[in-house]
């Protein structure tokens, strides 16, 4: 499993990521399956 510092990530966004029924959910689980997977964020 990867390890992410979640440290500067709003409480918004890690819900959206890493609760199962979250909109980018399914992404994080390809980015764990595929060491070629990718993602960056920015707020602005």
């Amino acid at each position: 499993m990867i390890t992410i510092d979640t440290t500067n990530m709003c409480s918004h966004l890690q819900k959206k990521l890493f609760e199962e029924d979250g909109i980018y959910h399914s992404l994080w689980l390809a980015m764990q399956d595929d060491a070629e997977v990718t993602a960056a964020y920015s707020v602005r």
